[in-house]
């Protein structure tokens, strides 16, 4: 059976929902998906909800220029100025099991040209330091 596809006033009809559950709530996407046709009977496709968080700036994970551009600065403030760093990502902490686990299946060593200008990414001095 082929799913209609929504249009752009469905999606924002249901947008405010949609971002409660999978960004506020932390919600994988097929549940999302299973929440939004049980509860508010839309319907849409997996690859059409990616559409839309791309659009709506929803992602969750973090492209590898960007999560280089954190260890480097990271491991830059460490060394050089003995401090800690917390990080943000679109607006949310960005836990340090997240760094350690991107470090740990992707060996860090490449220069990133500019980690101030990547987009949605910030950083405050930790409140506790090394020492």
């Amino acid at each position: 059976m082929r799913i209609q596809q929504a249009s752009d006033e469905d999606w924002e009809t249901v947008r405010e929902v949609i971002t409660q559950l999978y960004w506020t709530e932390k919600r994988g996407l097929p549940e999302v998906m299973e929440i939004m046709e049980a509860r508010h009977n839309f319907r849409a496709k997996e690859r059409q909800y990616k559409a839309r968080f791309k659009e709506w700036k929803l992602e969750k994970n973090i492209d590898s220029k960007r999560m280089e551009a954190i260890v480097q600065i990271q491991k830059r403030r460490r060394e050089h100025e003995n401090k800690e760093t917390e990080f943000r990502f679109r607006g949310r902490p960005l836990p340090q099991e997240k760094i350690d686990r991107w470090q740990k299946r992707r060996k860090s060593g490449e220069e990133v040209a500019s980690p101030h200008r990547l987009a949605g990414l910030s950083w405050t001095r930790s409140s506790s330091s090394l020492g």
